[in-house]
């Protein structure tokens, strides 16, 4: 489709580059959410689930588990995200993928809180796509009774 719309702008004199600025949009949200128990990931990954809301340009439920690897969580241990499904559902939208292999659990030294780094991808494209794909970052914490995760959520369509 951008290339047949980047054919025709150019037919008519215009700029092919705006194609491609017109067609992405990037959203950010801010991603509030409980742990709300473990589902099964491939072996011999670990799991953790989420669930909250996200505020800002794709407001709505925001659902996501992290399938990875490595030592349990513990002070100054490191993880490895190797997968997991996420899903946003807004009032008009809804977008929903896996996270990419090679994302990060960083716990801090007394192992309360980890540092969470991974990339997304939406469930119509591939990791490290132009387009479809996005970020989550933030802070898993265990310093109350409720797990919590809060951060940052970023989607490029």
């Amino acid at each position: 489709m951008k290339r047949i719309l980047a054919v025709l702008l150019a037919a008519a004199g215009l700029s092919v580059a705006s194609v491609s600025a017109l067609a992405d949009v990037t959203f950010v949200d801010q991603v509030s959410q409980i742990r709300v128990g473990s589902t099964l990931c491939p072996l011999p990954a670990s799991a953790v689930r989420f669930s909250g809301q996200a505020t800002g340009g794709l407001p709505g439920t925001f659902n996501d588990t992290f399938c990875y690897t490595g030592p349990q969580p513990g002070p100054n241990v490191k993880e490895t995200i190797t997968s997991g499904p996420w899903t946003l559902a807004g009032s008009n939208v809804s977008y929903s993928g896996q996270f990419c292999n090679g994302g990060t659990i960083q716990w801090n030294p007394a192992g309360t809180q980890a540092s969470v780094n991974t990339k997304l991808r939406t469930n119509n494209s591939t990791c490290g796509a132009p387009i479809g794909t996005g970020t989550l970052t933030g802070t898993w914490s265990r310093l109350s009774v409720q797990e919590t995760f809060k951060g940052t959520f970023t989607l490029t369509v």
